[in-house]
């Protein structure tokens, strides 16, 4: 959920809206990752949805020990004219006790793409720094996260380009994981 979205930015993730757009967003993700451990390198490679916004993501673990860290990217996969989000970040791990983690993850983010009817292209970019707390259980995890979006957008509408703008706003998730059982 996000605290409220300025206008021009929350057009973008708003259904028969052409102004007065602004909101609070809601959204649900599902994601299904897989990691490949014992070959050298540690790899996650991954598939979902971020909203509607369907994504293939793959993280390499580039440092390893006590504060584990790597880089990864999301690539949305587009239909058509419609919408589609990308990432590109990074995650650091910070231990604080017993099965609890500070989790930071730092993004650049574009959303990009055309309305259904190919009269709405634009596009959103944003830095997002994201913190998040890691509670570990033997068979699943919750994650709670608080993120800020600080971005840029430029669209049109029916061939007349809107001014470009600026929005900032925060993120509150939790993140729901289920594993096999580890030690």
């Amino acid at each position: 959920m996000t605290t409220m979205v300025p206008d021009e930015a929350a057009w973008f993730w708003s259904f028969d809206c052409a102004t007065d757009c602004g909101r609070a967003v809601p959204a649900i993700g599902i994601d299904y990752t897989h990691g490949l451990v014992g070959t050298g390198l540690p790899v996650e490679l991954g598939a979902g949805f971020a909203g509607v916004f369907p994504y293939a993501r793959v993280y390499a673990q580039l440092g390893q020990g006590e504060r584990p860290w790597g880089a990864g990217i999301e690539l949305g996969i587009p239909f058509d004219y419609s919408w589609h989000e990308h990432r590109l970040f990074g995650r650091m791990d910070i231990p604080l006790r017993d099965n609890q983690r500070l989790l930071l993850n730092s993004s650049l983010f574009l959303h990009a793409g055309n309305s259904p009817n190919g009269q709405n292209p634009g596009s959103f970019i944003a830095f997002v720094p994201a913190a998040g707390l890691l509670l570990h259980r033997r068979t699943s995890e919750v994650i709670p996260s608080l993120a800020l979006v600080v971005g840029r957008g430029t669209r049109e509408s029916y061939g007349a380009q809107l001014e470009p703008f600026h929005a900032v706003f925060a993120i509150f998730s939790v993140s729901f994981t289920v594993h096999r059982s580890r030690q």
